[in-house]
């Protein structure tokens, strides 16, 4: 009886030797063997952190082992979409041998992004060894508004135009101050703005804008003519979808107009204003009316003189030196020939 003992005792020993010589068992670490033990295919997904869409990457180094008595072999490891294998581990592992292999994530969008890397060896039951994995793509995202980030919030290209206001042609400008904000998870990049026509920049922003911080920039509007003017700024950034971002501006140039007519109605410019023929030792009066259409005072008009000075052609009524927007005067002019002839003055 003991010898039988003994005998079932040895083949028990060896039954479970063989056993453990034909069973190949894989061990995936996040790091190193000092790091996460994970399980396959867990539904808890191993986190590679949040790194910006464009230009940006993370790296996990994870680690394998062989825990049984026989080699691991045909050992590699497939990525999966944003998901790439950097390095490959060996291919074959002794019992208690280690390798390892590195994770690349590559976000092609933003927010969550989630993926399955799996790892192909000869594991009699967990091949492959799947590891799921989560990231986070950043973008950044610019907003504009119409002076501080208490003014109105901007969008992109609309066709309600800013408006700069009204100031005159000669001598002056209108200047409005504009706030960027990165409302992203990245940093906004290559920040610059161009102006248009009658609209520059009179300051620059900051080229490059952290999450939540902000910048501002102040367009002149300096109007060469009268009436309105229209233009597009542009601000250039590293936005996805908004680059460049549009405003639409206008403002308008003031100045005054002048405006001559006589009893025949409007006198234009280089035109003759006719008094007929008289007979030398008569004369004639003709009432001319100076109106302002324009939206400022015409003036400097009191100046006004006739040439040559030969005393046929007189000024009798002087213009008033100043005409308001959509004002006239009367100016009344006298004619007394001296002489037979043609008389210009």
């Amino acid at each position: 009886k003991p010898q039988f003992l003994m005998r079932w005792f040895l083949l028990t020993l060896a039954l479970l030797s063989l056993q453990n010589l034909g069973a190949q068992e894989i061990e995936v670490f996040r790091g190193t063997t000092t790091g996460t033990n994970l399980t396959d295919n867990s539904a808890t997904r191993t986190n590679m952190g949040s790194t910006p869409v464009a230009g940006g990457t993370a790296t996990q180094l994870f680690t394998i082992r062989n825990t049984s008595a026989t080699a691991l072999t045909g050992i590699s490891v497939t990525g999966a979409g944003e998901y790439t294998i950097n390095a490959q581990p060996s291919t074959s592992l002794a019992q208690n041998a280690t390798t390892s292999f590195t994770v690349t994530f590559n976000p092609s969008g933003a927010g969550q992004r989630d993926g399955t890397i799996s790892v192909n060896s000869n594991d009699a039951n967990e091949d492959p060894f799947e590891i799921n994995l989560t990231g986070v793509g950043q973008v950044p995202e610019i907003e504009v508004f119409d002076g501080s980030i208490t003014g109105t919030n901007l969008t992109d290209n609309s066709s309600t135009r800013i408006d700069l206001g009204d100031t005159p042609v000669t001598g002056g400008t209108l200047s409005q101050t504009f706030t960027i904000r990165n409302i992203g998870d990245a940093n906004l990049t290559g920040i610059s703005v161009s102006g248009g026509g009658d609209f520059s920049i009179n300051s620059q922003p900051a080229t490059s804008l952290a999450p939540n911080a902000t910048s501002t920039f102040s367009v002149v509007f300096n109007p060469t003519l009268r009436g309105e003017s229209l233009a597009t700024i542009l601000v250039a950034s590293s936005d996805s979808n908004e680059n460049p971002f549009d405003i639409k501006l206008k403002g308008k140039g003031q100045a005054s107009e002048i405006g001559i007519s006589g009893p025949g109605g409007a006198i234009l410019s280089g035109t003759d204003f006719d008094f007929s023929s008289l007979v030398v030792g008569t004369d004639s009066t003709q009432t001319l009316t100076i109106s302002n259409s324009g939206d400022l005072n015409l003036s400097g008009l009191s100046g006004l003189t006739l040439s040559p000075a030969n005393g046929e052609f007189k000024l009798v009524t002087a213009p008033s030196d100043s005409v308001p927007s959509s004002g006239s005067t009367p100016i009344v002019i006298e004619f007394a020939p001296l002489t037979n002839g043609p008389k210009t003055a």
